[in-house]
């Protein structure tokens, strides 16, 4: 989760700022701290977003927005969340806020009160890409993985009779639910797991479908399980991609 979002006019002024959780810092210490690195951006003529590693684990990630650099956009986030992920909420923030606000940016104007309706702005996005992960998701792509397994193997089935051969057709039932099975779990830890779970209730199938010998199930399972380990770290590398983590409780 972003846990706090500050926007920095030209020169230091704190001109908006959103916090999910209480800081014991002062607001005036941040934006000292914001135009320290808005001086040394601009002096080293960084391009892009930057990403600093906190020692309490978490990231911040700032850059300058505007032709002429009007706004600092500065956004701390925990940990588990990718960094590229926060890189482009904040990037989305400080573009839909210069829109709203580029003349007062240029004229030098703040009147802070008239940025506080861009709150809402900030809690819709943030909450549109926030997803939870857990054990309740672990299942639902493990549920989700199997399901897609069973129909495809009896969808192919004639298939595979027509032309007796399980290989080719194993390797695609394999892969798209172990990597959709990944995906729903939510992260590369929970998407291994959710697909090693949907593997073997494809391996099960494929014993009761085909009859095929144990000691040649067991030889699959050692070329296939991997593969499903590795499909389901991809699976659940796209979401964390795509969704931050829920607000820790305090």
């Amino acid at each position: 989760m972003i846990t706090a979002l500050y926007l920095i006019a030209k020169g230091g002024t704190c001109i908006f700022k959103r916090e999910y959780t209480k800081t014991e810092v002062d607001e005036q210490l941040i934006s000292g701290f914001l135009s320290a690195i808005e001086d040394f951006a601009r002096e080293t003529f960084l391009d892009g977003l930057q990403e600093i590693k906190l020692q309490t684990g978490r990231t911040l990630i700032y850059g300058i927005w505007g032709k002429e650099g009007e706004l600092l956009g500065a956004a701390l986030a925990d940990g588990e969340d990718h960094p590229k992920l926060v890189e482009e909420i904040l990037n989305e923030i400080m573009t839909k806020f210069y829109d709203k606000y580029g003349e007062d940016l240029k004229k030098g104007t703040y009147d802070v009160s008239k940025f506080e309706v861009f709150t809402k702005d900030v809690d819709n996005l943030i909450v549109s890409k926030i997803k939870a992960r857990g054990v309740s998701t672990l299942i639902m792509g493990f549920i989700v993985g199997a399901a897609l397994s069973t129909i495809l193997f009896l969808l192919l089935m004639p298939l595979i009779e027509l032309h007796g051969s399980l290989f080719p057709v194993i390797v695609f039932i394999w892969t798209v639910p172990s990597l959709l099975a990944g995906y729903i779990a939510g992260n590369r830890k929970l998407g291994a797991a959710s697909a090693i779970m949907t593997s073997l209730v494809l391996l099960s199938i494929i014993r009761l479908a085909s009859g095929m010998p144990l000691p040649v199930l067991l030889f699959a399972s050692e070329i296939f399980l991997p593969s499903s380990i590795l499909l389901g770290l991809l699976g659940g590398y796209a979401l964390e991609r795509r969704a931050l983590y829920p607000l820790k409780e305090a």
